[in-house]
């Protein structure tokens, strides 16, 4: 992996929560004008625990949609396909204080999902994430 990747896979560098901005209280570069991370679910969509419901959340509650693969997100620069990245929640904020609280419910959301799911081994992995574009 990359100079503090947990693993990088295409262009992204995956780092656990803790060795991010949010934690370290770092300084993060807006990309074209918005503030950019994506959040490694690290749950295939292809079971019987429904990841992709229990983070969109009762009607869209929690958010509106999720990318990558199982999400059943058709990506417009992908000619209506769904992508075959990792599935995946991607942030993109106006402001640094909208990223950093979002990033922040994020977290939270994955980590009571991670709880819920029975990993092989038992231990959850670490929040992952990766900061800037998603390109």
């Amino acid at each position: 992996a990359g100079k503090g990747c947990l693993e990088v896979e295409k262009e992204f560098c995956w780092k656990s929560w803790d060795e991010t901005s949010f934690v370290k209280d770092r300084t993060v570069r807006s990309e074209r004008g918005r503030w950019q991370c994506q959040f490694l679910v690290g749950i295939e969509a292809k079971n019987d625990f429904g990841v992709v419901g229990r983070l969109l959340g009762r009607g869209g509650a929690n958010m509106k949609r999720i990318a990558g693969r199982g999400s059943g997100f058709k990506e417009a620069d992908l000619d209506g396909k769904e992508s075959t990245d990792p599935l995946m929640l991607c942030v993109s904020a106006p402001s640094e204080k909208s990223y950093r609280e979002a990033s922040v419910e994020i977290h939270k959301l994955l980590t009571d999902v991670y709880k819920a799911f029975e990993f092989t081994g038992g231990t959850p992995p670490p929040v992952r994430v990766h900061e800037g574009p998603r390109d």
